[in-house]
């Protein structure tokens, strides 16, 4: 059974003990959470000096890295009905645990399983199957990026919403 629930930020908010009922508990957590989001968006730059660039520009950076990062290291990743979830929430938390993420949601397609699935009932992910979501926080700034398929395109784009 598992007694951990982690909230879409990847961050774990509760957990069955037996002092999670304890209200001092409670508000510990709470507050180490509230420490660990506020250092997750506010943390130290220590790469800063490398970068020749507004504060905007340094997030669309961020964002094209991270949706590059997913793209390339994932495409090729066996997929089924059966792992589809479970590696939806794999690439949502190995992008959650990068500098400057806030949030970010990951959709696979599953009418593209049910129309490719072969012989061994899985295929290998493609970039037409992502979607994907990130929200980035640079000190002030921050930009929502995508990564999904365009029909009208014929192509996987990865490009800024806001």
């Amino acid at each position: 059974m598992n007694n951990k629930r982690f909230g879409s930020n990847g961050i774990l908010i509760a957990e069955k003990t037996p002092q999670s009922t304890n209200p001092a508990f409670i508000i510990s957590r709470t507050i180490n959470l509230l420490a660990d989001l506020k250092f997750r968006w506010n943390m130290p730059d220590i790469a800063e000096q490398f970068f020749n660039c507004s504060n905007r520009e340094r997030a669309i950076f961020e964002a094209g890295i991270k949706l590059g990062t997913i793209y390339h290291q994932y495409v090729g990743a066996p997929v089924s009905l059966s792992n589809l979830e479970s590696l939806e929430e794999a690439i949502k938390q190995s992008v959650l645990v990068q500098p400057f993420v806030a949030n970010a949601s990951v959709k696979i397609n599953p009418e593209n399983i049910h129309r490719h699935k072969g012989t061994y009932k899985y295929i290998t992910l493609t970039g037409d199957m992502l979607d994907v979501s990130l929200d980035i926080q640079y000190k002030d700034s921050s930009v929502r990026a995508r990564l999904r398929y365009i029909k009208e395109m014929d192509y996987p784009l990865m490009y800024l919403e806001d």
